[in-house]
């Protein structure tokens, strides 16, 4: 059954992998994700890495189509990047079962999951301290339990990402900040007797 890929997303290829196998390109594009449009100066700020590192990493990211620059916004002096107007996907089992990508693909699979750690651990150790009640009220840390068949599994997550598809697409309301949805689904060995 084919993983589902979520509305306007484009998967990443071969080339692109290889191209963000790397930890702080990998960094960058979850950055530039949370800020929308940014400069190497200002994302270098961000994960705490010289702006020329970023700026050089930048460009490996554009030129394998993984980003693309804001021209509208840039200047001589400044170059401003987004990330691109469709959305990537990668679907990490593609990669991991080709001996060639293998390596490639855990390397930005291990990183990304390392990023969503981070975040999530920031998010609980600093909540109560920055963040106002209605924030706290309407964010989530739960999990729960199913017994269910692959093919029902595959629906239940292309439900979820129609979902969220919808929630992009709203104007953000007032007062809104960026907000990580963060979502593990998988198949978990019985219990032993």
């Amino acid at each position: 059954m084919p993983h589902p890929v979520q509305n306007d997303t484009e998967r990443v290829g071969i080339e692109a992998l290889r191209a963000l196998a790397h930890p702080l390109r990998v960094q960058l594009l979850e950055q530039l994700g949370v800020r929308q449009c940014a400069t190497a100066s200002m994302l270098a700020r961000d994960i705490g890495e010289s702006s020329g590192a970023t700026s050089y990493h930048l460009r490996q990211l554009a030129r394998h189509g993984l980003i693309e620059e804001d021209t509208e916004r840039g200047t001589a002096r400044e170059r401003w990047w987004r990330r691109r107007s469709t959305g990537l996907t990668l679907v990490g089992h593609d990669f991991m079962d080709n001996p060639e990508t293998s390596g490639a693909a855990r390397i930005v699979v291990e990183e990304i999951h390392r990023g969503m750690a981070r975040r999530l651990g920031h998010w609980l150790e600093t909540a109560r301290s920055d963040w106002s009640r209605p924030w706290l009220e309407s964010s989530v840390d739960s999990y729960q339990n199913l017994r269910l068949a692959p093919e029902q599994l595959g629906e239940l997550v292309g439900e979820l990402y129609a979902v969220i598809d919808r929630y992009r697409r709203l104007a953000p309301g007032e007062g809104a900040a960026p907000v990580e949805v963060q979502l593990n689904a998988f198949p978990k060995p019985e219990p032993s007797a």
